[in-house]
């Protein structure tokens, strides 16, 4: 059972925010490096027809940070979630994540079936490369920021009871 707000101990709160603290910075440290392991082809070849630097404009995200800002606010959401075992909260996030960039790719970023200028199986290859990256991006992410927030919680869970004599 899930204590209610007012029932905090001055422990668990403490367990709670130094938790939560804790799987932010582990959360910092390891998905950039996760990502760069898994994804470790930096460069995307074009295909044979299409200019390299026009291959990379599109690419590329325009803003990286945008992507930080979101995977550091998803791990509050996951470990929110997994704090007070609402579970329908990291899975209404997972849905919404999931269905906004299904709508995205879809309708916004569809990725033509073929060029003018390029060589056919080039194209084939690159849109491949280009659309496994951007997948593998988005999972490994995703499953990152899970297993970080579910760790913070599990190490909130085990503190608070020693931290109740230093903060009763």
């Amino acid at each position: 059972m899930v204590p209610s707000p007012a029932l905090l101990t001055a422990s668990d709160t403490v367990a709670t925010l130094v938790a939560l603290l804790l799987a932010s910075v582990l959360a910092e440290l390891i998905v950039p490096r996760l990502l760069r392991i898994a994804i470790r082809q930096s460069h995307l070849q074009a295909p044979q027809g299409i200019p390299q630097s026009d291959w990379d404009s599109l690419t590329k995200p325009p803003n990286e940070n945008a992507g930080r800002w979101i995977g550091r606010l998803e791990l509050v959401i996951f470990f929110i979630s997994f704090w007070l075992r609402s579970y329908e909260i990291a899975g209404a996030w997972l849905l919404f994540k999931v269905g906004s960039k299904w709508e995205v790719w879809t309708n916004l970023v569809r990725i033509p079936s073929e060029l003018p200028r390029a060589e056919p199986l080039s194209y084939l290859r690159a849109r491949y490369q280009w659309s496994s990256r951007v997948f593998e991006r988005f999972l490994i992410g995703t499953a990152s920021n899970l297993l970080v927030a579910a760790l913070g919680v599990a190490a909130a869970r085990v503190s608070a009871p020693l931290l109740a004599p230093i903060f009763p």
